[in-house]
Order: C-alpha cells, then sequence, then structure tokens
C-alpha cells in the first residue's frame, strides 16, 4: 500500500550525518490514512536512534501537492535544489 526509501550520509553542508528521503508513496486507495506519516515516522525514529543530523526530501516543484503534504509533516522549505539535464529529452 506504500513505501519509502532512503539513505543515511555524512553532508558538508549539514556538519554531520543526515538522511534523504528517496522516495515516498502511497497508493492512491489508501491515502489520506496517515500511512505516509506513519513511513516518516519510521524514518525520524531511525534518525533519532543512530543521533544524525536531520532528514531532508526533495519534490518537482510541479508536484504541489507534495508540499502541503510534507509542511503537514514538519518538513521546512530550506535550501534550493540545481539540476541539469545531461541526456536529451525523448
Amino acid at each position: 500500500i506504500g513505501f519509502i526509501s532512503f539513505h543515511a550520509q555524512k553532508l558538508l553542508h549539514h556538519c554531520g550525518v543526515g538522511v534523504e528521503i528517496q522516495e515516498l508513496y502511497v497508493t492512491q486507495n489508501f491515502r489520506n490514512q496517515q500511512i505516509g506519516r506513519f513511513l516518516v515516522n519510521k524514518v525520524k525514529d531511525y534518525a533519532t536512534t543512530h543521533n544524525l543530523k536531520s532528514i531532508e526530501v526533495a519534490s518537482n516543484k510541479t508536484r504541489t501537492e507534495n508540499v502541503c503534504i510534507y509542511e503537514y509533516l514538519a518538513f521546512k522549505l530550506s535550501h534550493n535544489k540545481f539540476t541539469i539535464n545531461t541526456t536529451p529529452d525523448l
């Protein structure tokens, strides 16, 4: 019904080890049932248990609904992320 993937790594700009959520997905029929919150809380528990500095997640700007979801889960908009496409568009 849903999944989350993340990794922890030492980041100079965080002055320590942080967690980055790579993927968070809840099947449409199960949304609005606190499953996303449950999954994020599991990552928070991991970060707390391992004394990690922060948790971050990125979302494409076109997915505006995600901003509300992440703010609801107590994330703060704190970084700019820059990307460059290295393959031609199909």
